[in-house]
């Protein structure tokens, strides 16, 4: 806030958690990897461990700007003649290579201060003490019924006892904090080559499905100069 910097995350809680990071000495790439993650938590609607990224910046010191390209392939796997109506909005063949944690991992490796268990912390306490239910995630929760329906664990989660989780409630997802603490003791090797691939692929292949751990392996954000013009 003022002259010692701000923050906006989309949700209250991030945006505190970014500025927090502030105060504790880290930078503007701290307070943004600390967001994103935290909005991966109390705002899945919005972005998650399986989303991509997108960034553009320019670090102190630079003379250029940095793109980060974190959306992922295509399972290598997948078959464009299974969507001869197009690509459907529901469904695990719909899904690509997940690109964010790879983005997370890039940025603090290269540009913030912090290391990734200090970063990934406040998200990992929202995920295992839970946090209250913004109106805007519950009317998410409820929008899309029919995507999270066809998983029960989608419905187990956000739809107790078949009612959308309303402003307020309580959401803990432990599975998410396990996740998490898994990628800041290990890293993002331990999101796309661990544990975590091994039982996406598991529920993969059990739910008709393209992505395997050999597509989560092969995977990595690329760092790129972004297309530009003097004018």
């Amino acid at each position: 806030a003022g002259t010692h910097g701000s923050t906006y995350g989309g949700n209250p809680l991030a945006a505190a958690a970014g500025l927090h990071a502030l105060r504790s000495g880290g930078n503007a790439f701290d307070a943004a990897v600390t967001m994103a993650a935290v909005i991966a938590v109390v705002e899945p609607s919005s972005n998650h461990v399986g989303g991509d990224v997108f960034t553009i910046f320019q670090a102190a010191g630079a003379d250029r700007l940095t793109a980060i390209n974190a959306s992922g392939p295509a399972p290598a796997a997948a078959d464009p003649a299974a969507f001869p109506d197009g690509i459907p909005a529901i469904g695990l063949r719909s899904a690509a290579v997940p690109g964010a944690v790879s983005a997370w991992e890039t940025l603090a490796n290269a540009h913030c201060r912090f290391d990734l268990p200090q970063l990934l912390q406040p998200a990992i306490d929202y995920a295992a003490s839970g946090f209250p239910i913004s109106h805007a995630l519950s009317r998410a929760i409820t929008d899309s019924r029919t995507k999270l329906g066809s998983s029960a664990t989608g419905l187990e989660l956000f739809f107790p006892a078949g009612q959308p989780l309303q402003p307020g409630a309580i959401l803990v997802q432990e599975d998410l904090a396990g996740t998490l603490r898994a990628v800041a003791e290990g890293g993002a090797d331990a999101f796309y080559r661990g544990e975590y691939a091994a039982k996406l692929d598991a529920w993969s292949r059990a739910n008709d499905g393209w992505l395997t751990a050999a597509d989560l392996a092969g995977y990595e954000c690329e760092t790129l100069e972004p297309i530009y013009s003097d004018y």
